[in-house]
């Protein structure tokens, strides 16, 4: 066998070694990892009181955002330094209107949410635009705090026929 032949056949065993050694490094277990990442990713929450139990809502838009909650929904505005508030979004219990996104009570209420856009005429500064949209991304989580501490089941649904 040639020399060049004999040299690339030696680094790719190098380089097959060396990948598997990266294998066998102790590292955390799937349970630690989960748990890390998990704390992580956590946010500081404050609670809000609802008829199926308390809800977390992000702490970062507790003074920007007002909350109103009935037996029906969880209706979110944004505060805002001109008009008022804005309509960000409604998580609506039993109702009809709405996006179908999960089912509480054993699947007997549907859970469902409405999407508002910012007013035409809001004038909105831009840091209350940008905080408009922060706040309607952060509908997901509260969707999995209703999820984890309420008891509600998601539904999967076809958003095409949904609409």
């Amino acid at each position: 066998m040639g020399a060049k032949i004999k040299a690339a056949l030696c680094l790719a065993v190098i380089t097959s070694l060396m990948l598997f050694a990266g294998c066998g490094s102790n590292s955390a277990t799937p349970d630690e990892a989960t748990a890390d990442s998990s704390a992580a990713m956590a946010v500081p929450v404050f609670d809000v009181n609802t008829v199926y139990g308390k809800v977390h809502f992000p702490e970062r838009w507790k003074d920007k955002a007002e909350i109103k909650t009935d037996d029906k929904k969880i209706a979110v505005e944004m505060k805002t330094s001109q008009s008022g508030s804005q309509p960000v979004f409604d998580i609506c219990f039993g109702e009809s209107k709405g996006n179908l996104v999960g089912r509480m009570n054993n699947g007997s209420t549907d859970v469902r949410v409405v999407t508002y856009e910012p007013e035409k005429d809001a004038k909105l500064t831009e840091q209350e635009k940008t905080d408009y949209y922060v706040i309607m991304e952060d509908l997901n989580y509260i969707l999995e705090s209703l999820n984890k501490d309420c008891g509600m089941e998601f539904v999967l649904t076809n958003m095409k026929a949904a609409q």
